[in-house]
């Protein structure tokens, strides 16, 4: 990042030599964004899908992706913010597998 002090000097003259800047950049901010795991994602033909869980069985649920970053996904509409999903799903879970919740929301 290359920062450039557009402010007068004599309102930055004295920060003098290799003076620090914090910065906090936001590349996508959305107020009412649904947010998932991207750990709980998996490929269904081409689209994206997740497992969510309930009545303890495993529904299985496309979605469709708004964004995402390295360690979260926001998903547009198909999965509501209280709904728990299951993280890294094995090829043994399927529509209908019966889950056990060993951890709850943080």
């Amino acid at each position: 990042m290359i920062v450039d002090i557009v402010s007068p000097p004599e309102e930055w003259r004295g920060l003098g030599d290799q003076f620090r800047i914090d910065a906090r950049i936001v590349v996508f901010e959305r107020a009412d964004a649904v947010i998932a795991p991207v750990a709980a994602l998996f490929r269904d033909g081409e689209q994206w899908a997740v497992y969510v869980v309930q009545d303890g069985q495993a529904q299985k649920r496309r979605v469709k992706l708004d964004g995402r970053t390295l360690s979260d996904a926001w998903i547009e509409d198909e999965l509501a913010p209280w709904e728990r999903v299951v993280i890294y799903p094995s090829d043994s879970v399927a529509d209908g597998t019966r889950l056990t919740v060993v951890r709850g929301p943080a």
